[in-house]
């Protein structure tokens, strides 16, 4: 495929409004929607050249895992090192075993998958994951283990399915996400299937399923569209707004862009490609994988600046974070790039799995380790301990609390009358059970019965609208 400056440009604006969000710039409230602008120029770069190798009957899938080892793994595991070597500088004993934890999923491309089930109500605030943003990365990884494999078996079985069955799965991929946003949000937000549909747009605008306009007039109306979707999603959506519309309105207008400059560039496609924004679109990769940490180590222990201005803060995250960026894409991304006419593919996976089995190790130690608790002092220990602290017992979870629809209510043990003492029912959500062992201990005289769930109201609800089930029958 040849090169593209206005999709180097494309990637500017995906992650400039991604950076700008997560220093909370005013004006960027759908800043975090440039990961759906990634998800769309990934899918149609890379199942584009799938696509292409596969017509030609040229398409090895042990060369494309080499390929994306090259591309992704050497930038990711110098932040995963630099980012561990902080973790251990800053984080508590709690903080570094949920680190290492979060560590090993990024390794492994699960990290999705590792926040989706680790977000909750008690959960530690996103601000304090110092990999947080890799969950992208698994969801792109994660596409590409199965997606190749899928395309070569519907040009095998279907040849002349092809479009038919990439627009049913892209289609089935979009409804899914917007059920699951109604349901889960943060299962819609993390996880594969529910992003899948981005990439295939990508996707199906690379193999000519939606086409690309041909005519001066055409290109010009798609390009100004596409950069006002994209412009208009990051300044007006939000994360209360729901996810699957506001990222189609991103999808739809990087889609719109691309496709203009298919054939000549549009004046949209000459704007982006300017010098300036090319470059930082060359450094985006390296660019989103060190922003969030530093934004984090900063939020939290003052790593850069202390005692000043938001204005200072913002200026030296952005000057470290563009300086760091620069050095990895220099020095880590292109060298590797290189290598890969160079490098025997017995090479590239013997060392991505010897770096992949030392990141691992690594976070199975501090784990193992209990999180290193003898970096500080016994009394810093014990409080930060605290940390750590588990509800689920004094909520009882699981028999008097639903925390999730896995959970069955025990009646026999929360609902049992005592006829010698005054019976009181502690009725609705979590602000019920957390009171519960408090209650319970400041009343012996009383037998404290307990009815409640996540959301869970004491009022009749759409079934629609609860997390769990079984609240109405509760």
């Amino acid at each position: 495929m040849r090169y593209r400056s206005d999709i180097d440009g494309l990637r500017a604006l995906a992650v400039l409004p991604v950076v700008l969000y997560h220093m909370s710039i005013p004006g960027m409230s759908g800043g975090f929607l440039g990961v759906d602008v990634f998800f769309v120029i990934s899918g149609f770069l890379i199942c584009g050249m799938v696509d292409k190798d596969i017509r030609k009957g040229s398409f090895s899938i042990v060369d494309f895992y080499k390929r994306r080892a090259l591309r992704i793994l050497p930038a990711l595991i110098v932040v995963l090192i630099a980012t561990s070597l902080l973790a251990y500088r800053y984080h508590l004993p709690v903080e570094l075993k949920e680190y290492a934890a979060s560590l090993a999923s990024a390794i492994a491309s699960i990290s999705n998958g590792y926040f989706a089930a680790t977000a909750g109500y008690f959960d530690a605030p996103a601000e304090t994951k110092p990999l947080l943003h890799t969950w992208s990365l698994s969801v792109e990884e994660q596409f590409y283990l199965f997606v190749p494999i899928f395309m070569m078996a519907i040009y095998r079985f279907f040849p002349k399915r092809v479009s038919l069955l990439l627009v049913t799965a892209t289609v089935l991929s979009f409804l899914a996400a917007i059920a699951m946003n109604m349901r889960n949000p943060t299962f819609a937000f993390y996880l594969t299937p529910f992003r899948a549909w981005e990439l295939a747009l990508g996707a199906l605008l690379a193999i000519g399923v939606i086409p690309t306009p041909r005519g001066k007039v055409m290109r010009e109306i798609c390009g100004a569209l596409g950069l006002m979707l994209l412009l208009g999603s990051y300044h007006f959506a939000s994360p209360t707004h729901a996810l699957p519309l506001t990222a189609a309105a991103a999808c739809i207008g990087a889609v719109l862009y691309i496709a203009s400059n298919g054939h000549e560039m549009s004046f949209a496609g000459h704007l982006l490609s300017w010098r300036p924004i090319v470059f930082v679109g060359l450094i985006s990769y390296s660019l989103y994988l060190w922003h969030w940490p530093l934004i984090v180590f900063q939020k939290s222990d003052a790593m850069l600046l202390q005692s000043s201005s938001a204005m200072a803060v913002n200026l030296a995250l952005l000057a470290t974070m563009f300086a760091l960026a620069i050095l990895s894409w220099r020095f880590v991304e292109r060298p590797f790039r290189t290598a890969a006419r160079t490098m025997s593919t017995r090479s590239v996976f013997t060392l991505s799995g010897a770096a992949i089995g030392g990141v691992l190790a690594a976070a199975c130690l501090a784990i193992i380790a209990g999180g290193a608790p003898y970096r500080f002092s016994p009394q810093v220990v014990t409080i930060a301990s605290y940390l750590g602290y588990d509800p689920a017992p004094s909520f009882r979870t699981g028999s008097c609390y639903l925390g999730n629809n896995r959970q069955s209510f025990d009646s026999e043990t929360c609902l049992k009358l005592d006829p010698a003492r005054q019976n009181y029912l502690l009725l609705g959500d979590s602000h019920a059970a957390h009171l519960w062992s408090g209650l319970a201990a400041a009343l012996p005289d009383v037998n404290l019965l307990q009815a409640s769930a996540s959301m869970c109201r004491p009022l009749i609800q759409p079934v629609s609208t609860l997390d769990i089930r079984a609240c109405p029958a509760l």
